[in-house]
Formats: C-alpha cells, structure tokens, sequence
C-alpha cells in the first residue's frame, strides 16, 4: 500500500477504537503505529489479516457485557485497552511483517538469493498468520468462554484439571476451546480470501483455502492453550469470597484461586498475551521452514 494511503488507514483504523472506545488514548497512538507499519507492506493480505483481528475481537468483547461483569471486578465494558495491550498483541506481529517487507525489498535488490527468499517468505508470513491467529483465538477464548459461563460446568484449570471459577486464567471449557479455533479460523479464513480476491507471486497465495484456515484454527487453538498453561502457572489469580468476582491482584479478603504467590507470579495478563503469541509465531515460522521438506 502507498504510505500515505497506509497512514490514512492506520489513523482511520485507530480513531475507529478510541471512538468505539475499544481503545483508550494511548491504544489508539499505538494502533495508529502498528497499523502504519503493517498497511504499508505491498500485498494486502497481511493488513487485512491484522484489520480482521481487529474488527472480530472487539465484536467478541461486547459479547455476553453483564455476565463479563459480574464475573470480572475490573471488567470495562468496550474493552479500552492501552497502549502496552495494543503492543502486547500486535508487535511480534508487526515486526514480522516489517521483515517480510525488507525481505522483498532485498530480494528484488539480490542482496538475498531467490533460496533465501522463498524460505523467508513461508517462515514469516506464517509467523504473521500464527500470531493473529493466536491473539485472535484467545479473544475469542476468553470473551466468549466468560460470557457462556453459566451455561456449561465451570471450567477446569488446564494444569490440573481442579474445578476454578470463571474468568480464571488458565481455566479453559469446551465452549471456550472451540472459540479459539474459530478465532484463529477467521483470520486464516480471511488471509484466504483476500489473497483469492487480489493473486499475487508470494507464497501464501499458492495455498489452498482450507489449509489457510485449517493452520488459522490451528494456530489459535494451540496460542490459547499455550496462553493458559502460562496463565494456570506464572500468573495469579484471585477471588473475592463475598462477590464471586475476578480479582487481577491480590486484596485484603481476596482468595487465590489459581497460579503461584509472591515473587513466583512473574507475569501480568498482558506478558501472557505477548509470550503467548510470540511462542505461537515462533512455531508458525518453523513450520513454514519445514512446509518444502
């Protein structure tokens, strides 16, 4: 995309959130920034992947609003995430799609052999797919497995298997489970249909549909499952007896339901997002380099 139509876009896409309220003031400058940087790549896949994201996590997140708050102590109704949650899960992603993008710019200059390149080409745009897929899929876990709870037995912690309230990291259901396959399935679904809408020589538009959004549901099931078992273990989870809420820390009557204490809970949900996400295009790219073997 030109770059000034690439920073039209990523200011629409930003003034979009803080309008909707899906994103605060610096969400929406670190949209604007994460936007930029993957509008400007020349194959319209890769923005139409993060612009799907986008769009289908905050759809879900309004999914289910008084049973989230009821559950959640901190529950903010359009999500209004910051700027450290816009980065924690879109830059792995975003730096990807800058090195695909100097990847193609070497190529056509051959400071990288047509070798190089086509493996590059598989490994990071895979990397891209299976970041989206797995931020997309744990929205899509956590939103719509809290805002079903109720109708289904509490989720079990993905660790042990011990009953947990919803809305514990680390707790996972069936409902929940199926949710993050159809996360990443959307963000592979439309990586393949834009690619089928708009051909080009790159390797992502010789693959089939059904594989494209086969890997898509692949990846964001195993981004959520890696995203609970980071949750159940090195992030803490607390309950307040008398209102049966959610707690992010713990407080003066607040029972710990799930994960370590003290110095031993090192990570926030947002440090789960991102290692989460990273392990899962880390994956994704290793796959890709493995795809002609």
């Amino acid at each position: 995309m030109h770059p000034v139509l690439a920073i039209l876009s990523a200011l629409v896409l930003a003034a979009h959130g803080w309008r909707k309220k899906s994103l605060s003031g610096s969400g929406a400058i670190a949209a604007a920034t994460v936007g930029f940087a993957t509008m400007v790549h020349p194959d319209p896949v890769f923005p139409a992947v993060l612009i799907a994201f986008y769009l289908a996590g905050s759809r879900v997140t309004k999914v289910g609003k008084r049973r989230k708050a009821q559950i959640e102590e901190e529950y903010h109704e359009a999500g209004n995430r910051n700027a450290v949650q816009v980065l924690c899960n879109g830059l792995t992603g975003t730096l990807a799609t800058a090195l695909h993008n100097y990847v193609l710019v070497a190529a056509a200059d051959g400071r990288i052999s047509d070798a190089d390149a086509t493996l590059f080409d598989r490994a990071l745009t895979l990397a891209v797919l299976g970041h989206y897929a797995c931020c997309a899929g744990d929205t899509f876990a956590s939103e719509l497995g809290t805002a079903l709870a109720g109708w289904s037995r509490a989720p079990v912690l993905i660790t042990t298997w011990r009953r947990v309230p919803p809305g514990t990291n680390g707790g996972i259901t069936p409902a929940g489970t199926a949710a993050s396959f159809l996360g990443g399935a959307v963000v592979g679904a439309t990586a393949a249909a834009v690619a089928w809408y708009a051909p080009g020589t790159l390797w992502l538009h010789a693959v089939p549909a059904w594989q494209l959004m086969a890997m898509g549901g692949a990846f964001g099931l195993l981004g959520s499952m890696v995203d609970s078992v980071l949750g159940a273990t090195l992030q803490a989870t607390w309950c307040d007896p008398d209102t049966k809420q959610i707690r992010k820390r713990a407080g003066n009557s607040a029972v710990r339901v799930a994960g370590p204490a003290g110095r031993w809970a090192v990570l926030n949900n947002d440090a789960v997002n991102f290692v989460a996400s990273l392990a899962t295009a880390g994956i994704a790219a290793w796959v890709g380099t493995r795809w002609a073997r």
